[in-house]
């Protein structure tokens, strides 16, 4: 659902440093629904995830037009929210603590993994504008200008 939720706020013009940590994060979710399916019974949202993984992909950037990023974007998100409601969440496991006792093993609820997104988008953001004066970061596009406000992507 987070995913979902960023990848519908790329739709409007933010600067440059959004979209590259937008491929962070959708990497990162990707990834990790990827293993959610993996272990669970829904196995055919696995290509899902890895269709989005390659797509949004942060190593080997792909350069599109801004209106096929548009319906790419509207795209991913449908896809996320349909992967989020197919593949069921982590379930507790057994474990053993330091007694020695089998008790059940709480996976991480979803706040946790939305809060360390978040952390992480913060993060790159406050980097990025310490490293440009405030000029909107990085951008992963091949030009970008800058009106003042920010960097924003010319394609």
């Amino acid at each position: 659902m987070i995913g979902a939720l960023f990848l519908l706020l790329a739709l409007f013009p933010l600067p440059g440093w959004y979209y590259v940590a937008l491929r962070w994060e959708n990497s990162f979710i990707a990834i990790v629904v990827g293993v959610l399916a993996l272990r669970s019974s829904a196995r055919l949202w696995v290509a899902g995830a890895i269709a989005l993984l390659i797509v949004w992909n942060f190593t080997i950037p792909i350069y599109l037009d801004r209106s096929v990023w548009f319906f790419l974007d509207i795209a991913g998100a449908a896809l996320f929210l349909v992967i989020g409601w197919n593949v069921p969440a982590a379930k507790p496991q057994d474990a053993q603590n330091k007694d020695g006792e089998w008790v059940k093993k709480q996976p991480w609820p979803w706040w946790r993994v939305a809060g360390v997104t978040l952390a992480v988008l913060a993060g790159y953001w406050i980097a990025a504008s310490l490293l440009t004066g405030g000029g909107g970061g990085p951008s992963d596009c091949p030009a970008y200008s800058n009106d003042g406000r920010g960097a924003y992507c010319d394609l």
